[in-house]
């Protein structure tokens, strides 16, 4: 995996943040037990991602037990082919090309989102375990409202991507595919139903 996270205008992580901006990051990143320094060269989106994950694991929610890791178990014993829609190079590059300004106001609501200490995973957990797509979706577009830009990158644009993707394997003859993604790209404005819908080819919705 190449990561592609030092900046590349020399100019240092805390240059970039305002007074009231590098005090919520850096009270965020001692919470989290996290050094700083080591990150003053990289672009912001690195320690935005890290303080994105850590509360959450310091909470107990551990990525093995994901439904990702589950379905690549089950389909793997299965003797299943399995392959990704997105490679981790690519998942890297979706953060690394966005602008700096972005990438700055992702950094500053990570860490504000870690020093207040609030579980906001649990509700939309809590909406997916429902099967509610339609609160769920309020939820993760509320999440991302201040930032059009992060939302388009990390949810619509690959909405997009992956719809182009299901429709290609559903023009080819035979063949039977089992596609997951993210609850997240299943809700709200933009899902990847909406983009199937967009190319003439509707999903239906089955319960278990």
């Amino acid at each position: 995996v190449t990561v592609l996270s030092c900046a590349q205008d020399g100019i240092t992580l805390s240059a970039r943040l305002s007074p009231e901006q590098r005090d919520i990051y850096t009270r965020a990143m001692a919470r989290m037990h996290l050094p700083a320094a080591p990150f003053e060269a990289r672009e912001p989106w690195m320690p935005a991602m890290l303080l994105s994950v850590v509360p959450l694991i310091q909470r107990g929610y551990n990525p093995t037990d994901g439904v990702e890791a589950t379905l690549t178990a089950a389909g793997t014993a299965a003797g299943k082919r399995i392959s990704g829609l997105e490679s981790a190079d690519i998942q890297i590059g979706f953060f690394d090309s966005m602008a700096i300004d972005t990438q700055v106001d992702f950094l500053v609501s990570s860490a504000a989102a870690a020093l207040s200490g609030e579980d906001s995973l649990a509700p939309m957990i809590d909406q997916w375990a429902a099967g509610d797509p339609d609160r769920l979706g309020a939820l993760m577009n509320a999440e991302l409202a201040s930032s059009p830009e992060l939302a388009r990158i990390l949810l619509t644009d690959r909405n997009a991507n992956w719809a182009e993707w299901i429709r290609l394997r559903l023009a080819e003859p035979g063949g039977r595919y089992f596609v997951a993604v993210g609850a997240g790209h299943l809700a709200g404005t933009g899902s990847v139903q909406q983009m199937l819908f967009a190319q003439g080819i509707i999903a239906t919705r089955v319960a278990y």
